[in-house]
């Protein structure tokens, strides 16, 4: 939080407590849900290996993983509870690919004002008081903005 405005924080910082309040009793299982490999999900609902088996795949497919992987559970209830248009367990892609989802993203941002710069190295987050202001590009040039989105993995942004 920036310390000038941290007390703005509170109000969604108390809702958020009072609803997980209201779920207090469900929050190992829900943990369990996020972090647990699909694999002792299943186990634990399911007797059938063939059920198993076919349950799983939903755990996996597109994530490059095991059920044995923590975190596949989670992967499995979203495309099992997940849908597309009101229809549960129903998969979609974006028309485009997902190269056109940043193209439909870059064009709303352009027409809202945002100026956009690829393959721009920049050599420098300009930071003053907490705050980043600016980029000092590798060219030298200083741009100065309200806002500053880095795509750039952490380790390179910081």
């Amino acid at each position: 939080f920036s310390s000038k405005q941290w007390w703005t924080q509170i109000p969604p910082l108390v809702s958020l407590f009072k609803e997980a309040a209201k779920i207090a009793k469900d929050i190992p299982s829900f943990y369990e849900l996020l972090t647990a490999p699909a694999s002792k999900i299943l186990n634990r609902w399911f007797d059938s290996e063939p059920l198993k088996a076919t349950l799983a795949t939903d755990a996996v497919i597109g994530a490059m993983a095991s059920p044995e992987v923590p975190g596949s559970g989670y992967v499995l209830f979203h495309h099992i509870m997940g849908g597309v248009d009101g229809v549960s367990g129903a998969w979609a892609y974006v028309e485009g690919g997902m190269g056109g989802l940043s193209e439909c993203i870059a064009r709303s941002a352009v027409s809202h004002g945002v100026q956009i710069r690829c393959s721009t190295p920049v050599q420098e987050i300009l930071v003053e008081g907490g705050t980043a202001y600016g980029v000092k590009l590798e060219d030298g040039t200083l741009i100065q903005a309200d806002k500053i989105i880095s795509n750039a993995a952490v380790h390179t942004t910081f």
